[in-house]
C-alpha cells in the first residue's frame, strides 16, 4: 500500500493495523480504539486518526471506531483509553 508522506504509517504501526484488521473482520460488532496522539512533527494527524483512516479506507473496517489522541507513549495510551472505556462500562479487553 503507497501512502502519502504525511499520512504513512511507521512500519510498526501498519504490522498492528493490519491485524487489527484482521479482528475487525472476523469480529464486525467489537469496538475498535485507536490510540495515539501527534507523535511526529512530520504528521499533520495523530497516530489514532492516520489508523482510523487507514482501517477505514484500505481495509473497509465496518466496526465502530473511536480515538484516542492525547497520549505520547504507551503509558499515556492505557491511561486514557481507560478514561475512554469506563463511561461505556467496559472493564476487560
Amino acid at each position: 500500500i503507497e501512502y502519502p508522506n504525511d499520512i504513512s504509517p511507521s512500519y510498526s504501526t501498519l504490522v498492528r493495523i493490519n491485524y487489527a484488521a484482521y479482528l475487525a473482520h472476523k469480529f464486525p460488532n467489537k469496538l475498535i480504539i485507536a490510540s495515539g496522539g501527534r507523535v511526529n512533527s512530520k504528521y499533520k494527524d495523530s497516530e489514532a486518526s492516520i489508523i482510523k483512516n487507514t482501517l477505514l479506507n484500505n481495509y473497509k473496517v465496518t466496526n465502530k471506531i473511536l480515538v484516542e489522541e492525547k497520549s505520547k507513549n504507551t503509558s499515556e495510551n492505557a491511561k486514557y483509553v481507560a478514561q475512554i472505556l469506563k463511561p461505556l462500562n467496559i472493564k476487560t479487553i
